[in-house]
């Protein structure tokens, strides 16, 4: 039954006499609700994060939470290197690798994304360099 089932095969097909069984209510709630409901609560929490002043808007505003959100995506793409298993590394402290990722992704936003953003303006603003 294990191959059938990595085959496809198993469990067999609907037919048309067998008619799919019913979905459940949380699940028919949730198709009709999620689409709705998801953007009007991201609107929400962003209009509140914008126009009051709680912790949370304190809190976002620390210089270091903005660094972070600077080099986000740097963070991201160097994230996989840096969380692996600790014991596939030759030094194995965890404590070490934290750092580490905050570096390299702070020098590749230095060194990478800004210029690579500040050509993309210059390209878009129409002040092409010339092609020889």
């Amino acid at each position: 039954m294990f191959a059938a089932t990595i085959a496809g095969l198993w469990p067999p097909p609907l037919t048309a006499a067998q008619p799919a069984p019913p979905a459940s209510f949380l699940a028919r709630a949730r198709a009709l609700f999620v689409p709705t409901l998801e953007p009007l609560c991201v609107a929400w929490l962003v209009g509140s994060v914008v126009y009051q002043t709680n912790a949370m808007t304190r809190l976002l505003r620390l210089q270091a939470i903005q660094i972070l959100g600077r080099i986000s995506f740097s963070l991201y793409l160097w994230q996989a290197l840096f969380t692996n298993l600790p014991s596939l590394y030759p030094i194995r402290s965890a404590l070490l690798f934290p750092p580490l990722m905050l570096v390299c992704a702070a020098l590749s936003y230095v060194l990478l994304e800004r210029p690579f953003m500040r050509l993309g303006r210059y390209i878009l603003a129409g002040r092409a360099p010339a092609r020889p």
